[in-house]
């Protein structure tokens, strides 16, 4: 069911856009990087540096914005960006929907069954499926006698204090 759900790609979470964005971002400040590491080695002579840095610029600039380059290049960059950025959110959209089918199937149904077990059993039935254990027993008529105890004491003492 929940592969069903997920074939087609679909999301409306905003994170996909933000991972889109990132790896575009990455990729943009690797060539810049790689342009300006080019531009500090000069390597055509007869080029000042200012020349050359622009030279550099204006090819990383073409590059990365696909000026002149094939669209195929183009979309296919565009397309791994999306993919991953898209099999990034679409992963852990699965998880979280895993984790509520289990909630919803097995935790949800086995309370619903174990309560429609438990409300159509016997008192005898109860009884031996949550008996107590005999040191429980003895500690709580121990401590229902001792609070019996306190209350009198209290109660007493209320009472003297009243008379005096």
């Amino acid at each position: 069911q929940l592969l069903k759900l997920e074939r087609d790609p679909f999301t409306l979470n905003h994170y996909l856009w933000d991972t889109i964005n990132n790896a575009r971002l990455k990729k943009f400040e690797e060539k810049l990087d790689q342009a300006i590491l080019v531009s500090k080695h000069p390597t055509s002579p007869g080029l000042c540096e200012h020349a050359f840095l622009k030279t550099q610029m204006v090819s990383w600039f073409r590059d990365d914005s696909g000026i002149g380059g094939s669209n195929i290049v183009q979309e296919a960059e565009e397309m791994i960006a999306i993919v991953h950025a898209y099999w990034k959110t679409a992963t852990k959209r699965y998880i979280d929907n895993v984790c509520n089918v289990i909630d919803e199937e097995l935790c949800k149904g086995t309370k619903e069954c174990l309560m429609e077990t438990l409300t159509n059993l016997s008192t005898d039935s109860l009884d031996r499926l949550f008996v107590e254990d005999g040191k429980t027993v003895l500690l709580r008529k121990s401590l229902t006698a001792k609070l019996g105890r306190l209350i009198s004491a209290k109660e007493m003492l209320h009472s003297n204090c009243l008379r005096e």
